[in-house]
């Protein structure tokens, strides 16, 4: 209701100018065109910055289905001319078929970018934490194997859940921004940055703290082999590899709160958090695993301040989402 009716014939007296104000004000069906319209059609929505999608099966459709951003030719009765051009076939004719491509095109473009910002995220944390130690000229909290085995143990399997991720409320039905091709937008760069060293300044305070409750003081050297030294960084690791698991839970949403989102919708997600939690277990209390990785059991003390980084990393978020509302 309330929709145009556009004709071939009204589209002759139209400049591109009067044709785009008309589409944009709901002109919804275009009648008795021809193929040099439906193709000026086209041009006049992309010269405009709309994204296109355009149908047809016929060869006079081809050169339609190539200016489209999206070529979309039918399977079934369309001509060979037209799938070659196209970017899509649809096997059944359904243009419904074409909703639900687009809906699982969204979920796609939305859970690369949640993967890029946790894993960028991870190594923003460990470079942090790095910079930070030098900054402090104290050794270094992490090590380079530790970090190794961060990026290869205990990221991986959340890093992959969060490609299960399920489609967010309303992603379908939302305006849509500008196409910029952009994964990782400023605000996102951002978010890398302050959840980064949030995790890093974590590790570190509980790096110094352990170092401090085991008898050394600031200056004082310490070589890489000293068993406070090792438990020492161990403490640091385990900040780093579960802060990530709080930062997962965050990077599920860029705006909705994981109470929104649903704790247990990705089983996937709460899954691969017992994987790497129970690998970090194994990296630190397995003797045969811990000679490898310069690692050590922690004390209570230390699994408080794990525990106390976790709480900050989601709660940051958290904070940042319903501010950002």
């Amino acid at each position: 209701e309330g929709d145009l009716v556009v004709g071939g014939k009204m589209i002759e007296q139209m400049s591109d100018t009067d044709l785009f104000k008309k589409i944009m004000k709901g002109a919804s069906v275009f009648a008795r065109i021809t193929p040099e319209q439906k193709l000026r059609i086209a041009k006049v929505l992309k010269d405009n910055g709309q994204i296109i999608a355009m149908t047809g099966d016929g060869v006079n459709d081809a050169p339609a289905l190539k200016k489209a951003d999206i070529g979309v030719a039918m399977g079934m009765m369309g001509t060979d001319v037209s799938k070659e051009v196209s970017d899509m076939i649809l096997l059944d004719d359904n243009f419904s078929s074409i909703v639900n491509g687009v809906k699982e095109g969204r979920t796609i473009y939305q859970n690369i970018r949640k993967f890029v910002y946790y894993v960028f995220t991870s190594n923003a944390s460990e470079f942090f934490a790095i910079v930070i130690g030098v900054v402090l000229h104290i050794p270094s909290p992490v090590t380079a194997v530790q970090i190794l085995a961060i990026d290869l143990g205990t990221d991986v399997f959340p890093s992959f859940s969060l490609g299960l991720e399920p489609p967010e409320k309303r992603s379908v039905s939302k305006k849509e921004r500008k196409n910029k091709n952009v994964i990782i937008d400023f605000n996102g760069f951002k978010r890398i940055i302050y959840n980064g060293i949030i995790m890093a300044t974590g590790a570190v305070a509980t790096f110094l703290w352990s170092m401090i409750r085991g008898g050394w003081t600031f200056g004082a050297p310490i070589v890489g082999s000293d068993p406070l030294y090792i438990k020492s960084t161990s403490a640091a690791y385990a900040v780093l590899a579960m802060t990530q698991m709080a930062n997962l839970l965050g990077a599920r949403s860029e705006k909705l709160s994981v109470f929104e989102v649903g704790f247990f919708k990705n089983k996937y997600l709460i899954f691969s958090i017992f994987i790497s939690f129970g690998i970090l277990l194994c990296f630190l209390y397995v003797s045969f695993i811990q000679k490898y990785l310069h690692l050590s059991p922690i004390d209570s003390k230390d699994w408080m301040m794990v525990i106390g980084s976790m709480l900050a990393v989601f709660f940051f978020e958290e904070a940042r989402k319903a501010e950002s509302k």
